[in-house]
């Protein structure tokens, strides 16, 4: 129930009596009837002293970032098949996104950045990727890496403080028939792989700590 107060006389208005004036609850200013800020009261010390209403976005951002280490080249120059499945990638994607623009590679020499192996990194910001969205963003990737001539892959995935951090490292499987492909005229990619996961607590004041999961 709105409580009244009076005020002294209304000039804006041409009232000569006191105004009655409705205070509703709310983290705004002094409000009349449906809603009209009270023009004659905006320097009084009621209105000063109490703080402005502010608009929030909610949001809960998650930042995911990490590497694949390619193959190097050869006969078949794997990496240049590497970046034409990126280029593949769509260019806005539906969440949790995977988009062509989160990718990009050294140059080729070893003073831009590549001296054996050509290493593809990644990165990218999104709102609402928590422990449910996590996984299917994982499976999108990991279906990226089916794609791709790799030995080596890691992702973190930074959520908000409720969350944590995630931190995922792959390894090829079965390296040896891998190889032996790439000397045939008919190059696999990897396919098959070990994967670890680790779920880090994220603190305010320092880095993530491990937990169990």
């Amino acid at each position: 129930m709105a409580s009244w107060r009076r005020f002294s006389k209304c000039r804006w208005f041409g009232a000569c009596g006191p105004q009655p004036v409705a205070r509703h609850r709310s983290c705004g200013a002094t409000h009349v009837y449906s809603g009209e800020q009270t023009p004659f009261s905006l320097s009084s010390p009621g209105i000063l002293a109490r703080r402005p209403r502010c608009i929030y976005t909610m949001a809960h951002e998650t930042l995911v970032y990490g590497f694949i280490a390619g193959q190097r080249r050869d006969a078949h120059d794997l990496h240049r098949y590497n970046l034409q499945t990126l280029a593949e990638l769509p260019e806005s994607d539906d969440f949790p996104y995977l988009s062509r623009s989160m990718f990009s590679c050294a140059g080729d020499q070893p003073l831009q950045g590549t001296f054996r192996t050509p290493v593809i990194h990644f990165g990218g910001s999104m709102n609402g990727l928590d422990f449910d969205g996590v996984p299917r963003w994982i499976t999108k990737f990991e279906s990226l890496l089916s794609r791709l001539y790799w030995h080596e892959a890691s992702a973190h995935i930074w959520t908000d403080f409720i969350d944590g951090c995630y931190q995922y490292w792959w390894a090829w499987d079965q390296a040896q028939l891998v190889v032996a492909s790439y000397r045939t005229q008919n190059p696999q990619p990897t396919s098959r792989w070990i994967r670890h996961m680790k779920h880090l607590k994220r603190n305010l004041d320092g880095p993530p700590s491990e937990r169990a999961t």
